[in-house]
């Protein structure tokens, strides 16, 4: 291999690591968003389907401690899945700082015995470097994901 050939080769290369890390960047970071909202999403559905079973209120709440429901902060500290009694079901620490989560519900959703959600319909929204998904809860509990 010549000189030439070599450095034709690196040039092509670096081309198309050019154009390669930036689109892999925002691959990865729409993989973290996505892994984030499902992980809520799986929890809203715990909270729901424990909640009928139990025939018994269950709480999604924001925590700092991961032990019991906290007033201050956010869903990016970190949450718990709790019943009535405190117990907590599930609970997960802080998510990525690049992704920030925003809700209509004050860090605290309770689903009825019925499976209903207490409060209103609303929205919790994960967004992060211009990607946006919504988790929307209806009246009656059901949860769905909208993409923006």
């Amino acid at each position: 291999m010549t000189l030439i050939e070599l450095m034709v080769t690196l040039v092509v290369a670096a081309v198309l690591l050019g154009f390669g890390v930036p689109s892999f960047k925002a691959f990865v970071q729409k993989n973290r968003m996505a892994s984030q909202v499902n992980t809520f999403l799986a929890d809203l559905h715990l909270a729901r389907s424990e909640a009928v079973k139990r025939r018994q209120s269950i709480r999604v709440c924001k925590s700092t401690d991961l032990a019991q429901c906290s007033t201050e902060g956010t869903f990016n500290n970190g949450w718990i899945v709790v019943d009535e009694a405190g117990a907590v079901l599930r609970s997960h620490g802080p998510t990525s700082e690049q992704i920030l989560i925003e809700d209509s519900y004050e860090g605290l959703i309770t689903f009825t015995g019925a499976g209903i959600i207490k409060a209103s319909a609303g929205n919790i929204v994960f967004s992060a470097d211009g990607y946006i998904r919504k988790l929307v809860i209806s009246n009656t509990g059901r949860v769905r994901i909208q993409s923006d």
